[in-house]
């Protein structure tokens, strides 16, 4: 098959990670007195920064499963182990924005239980958990499609459902528990965030048998499926919640499984809107290379946000101290200059010879 440009795919990905730069950026120095739904403005920020995870997620799952599907022989068999290495890079990176540098300290001191770095899961341990299990399913089922989409639509299923059960099971084995187990500090677990990823996965096999996303009134129909999709799905919570099925801790996983299937509907409409956009040309090339450079930009935010390995950023010098203009006007500022360097990247690749530190995206060829 030949690989042809989607461009939506690297602009919803770039939408959603100069997204999750403001929303992080924001979230780390907005002054505490702001945070609360009486601020129309913080209500509105609140709500669109939710759409941020799901979004990435979803492209993610999307580029990596319609990638796979072109590939057949060699190159299917090239293109696992290129996934292989870069789902466990993306396990290490994980790890390594999460260390400071008093985890080194205590590391070195022999106080582990302060080190935060291998008790916490963040978006990179699951996306590469993620493509490490993708890569499981293609080399296993081989050239069965119809048994990778299955599967692929079961472990959706279980990602948006399964979280109430597995969340509260321990299974004994480190390893297992450290990404289903809910513990301090975990954001991300693999359920229910596995959810977009896999569904991605899905969509990914059916856009390369059906340019879905060259249709205006497909993608019209998907705006408002999404849109009636999370209206409706808050009425069934609400009526659920008044029903009083749920225990005080069951109530709580619920409502995370919940979460993530309201946005899916949010999901729906965004990627409808950025798909429209694109093929109207609408979308400028600058938002697409950020859509392109996602990883690099993911891991020096870490670094100039939360203060990631140096000790030194956002975090630890204004940390919930700015009004909201000034942690505005900072967001900003920190999305301009990632953009700046993501555009400014592949010359400077192309300069220094590191053709290797480029990034998978929805436009290669």
């Amino acid at each position: 098959m030949n690989k042809e440009r989607i461009l939506f795919i690297d602009a919803l990905r770039g939408y959603a990670i100069l997204m999750m730069i403001q929303g992080h950026t924001v979230g780390v120095v907005l002054e505490e007195k702001l945070r609360t739904s009486d601020y129309a403005v913080y209500s509105v920020w609140n709500f669109f920064r939710g759409i941020t995870a799901p979004a990435f997620l979803f492209a993610s799952g999307l580029i990596i499963s319609y990638l796979f599907f072109l590939c057949d022989g060699e190159k299917r068999s090239q293109r696992v182990r290129k996934s292989l290495i870069r789902g466990v890079v993306l396990l290490f990176l994980g790890s390594l924005v999460l260390v400071k540098p008093s985890s080194v300290t205590q590391f070195l001191s022999g106080h582990w239980d302060g080190i935060g770095f291998y008790k916490h899961t963040m978006v990179l341990h699951i996306i590469g958990v993620a493509l490490l299990v993708t890569v499981g399913v293609f080399k296993v089922l081989g050239n069965r499609t119809r048994w990778i989409v299955g599967t692929m639509l079961a472990l959706s299923l279980l990602g948006y459902f399964g979280h109430p059960w597995l969340a509260s099971w321990q299974s004994g084995v480190g390893v297992i528990d450290f990404f289903i187990v809910p513990r301090s500090g975990s954001v991300f677990l693999l359920t229910p965030w596995l959810g977009h990823y896999f569904l991605g996965c899905a969509v990914g096999y059916v856009t390369t048998k059906w340019r879905w996303y060259a249709d205006v009134k497909i993608l019209v129909a998907l705006i408002i499926i999404g849109l009636v999709w999370s209206k409706n799905l808050y009425m069934v919570h609400r009526m659920i919640i008044g029903m009083e099925w749920f225990s005080a801790d069951g109530l709580v996983l619920f409502q995370k499984s919940y979460d993530q299937m309201y946005r899916l509907g949010n999901v729906m409409t965004l990627t409808g809107v950025i798909a429209l956009l694109a093929l109207w040309g609408k979308v400028p090339q600058w938002l697409l290379q950020s859509g392109r450079e996602t990883l690099f930009i993911f891991v020096f935010h870490c670094v100039v946000v939360y203060s990631a390995i140096f000790g030194l950023g956002y975090a630890t010098l204004w940390r919930r101290e700015l009004n909201g203009w000034e942690s505005g006007g900072l967001s900003l500022i920190t999305i301009s200059a990632f953009v700046f360097f993501a555009c400014k990247l592949p010359l400077w690749r192309k300069s220094m010879n590191l053709a290797w530190l480029r990034h998978s995206s929805a436009s290669e060829r």
